[in-house]
């Protein structure tokens, strides 16, 4: 008798452990963040459709990763961390207009101080680019 409740109280702590690690896990996932461009643009030489983007965190660091909400493609892009001056609160997409063509250059990540700029702005793109002239697309 004594041999089946100790196996029934190991069973319920295992449970009990089990269940604490899943709910651990669960909130440490980040869905990543949407944003809606309405227009295409170029981000790491790869071209990119208007659409729906959510935008995550990829497991190696300094990389982002975008994901077509509408194909399921997912794009890697290599960036630079850096600061904002302050948290946004919905964060940005930050792009330069590069003969015609909008060129993603950098991400605000939404609630913190970090930003990322993007470290292949190709060769060519940079010589082209406006340094002046920027659009921005919020993220929610």
């Amino acid at each position: 008798m004594k041999r089946l409740v100790s196996i029934a109280c190991q069973s319920l702590l295992a449970l009990l452990l089990g269940s604490v690690e899943t709910t651990t896990l669960e909130a440490e996932y980040d869905p990543g963040v949407t944003v809606r461009s309405p227009f295409a643009f170029t981000a790491g030489g790869q071209n990119m459709e208007a659409g729906v983007y959510v935008i995550e965190q990829s497991s190696e660091r300094y990389v982002l990763s975008f994901v077509d909400v509408k194909t399921g493609q997912r794009r890697l892009l290599a960036m630079n961390p850096g600061r904002q001056q302050t948290g946004e609160q919905h964060g940005q997409l930050i792009f330069l207009d590069c003969g015609g063509r909008s060129v993603l250059t950098e991400v605000h990540i939404p609630g913190s101080d970090m930003s990322s700029k993007l470290r292949d702005l190709m060769h060519s793109d940079a010589k082209s680019c406006s340094s002046t002239t920027r659009t921005s697309i919020a993220m929610r």
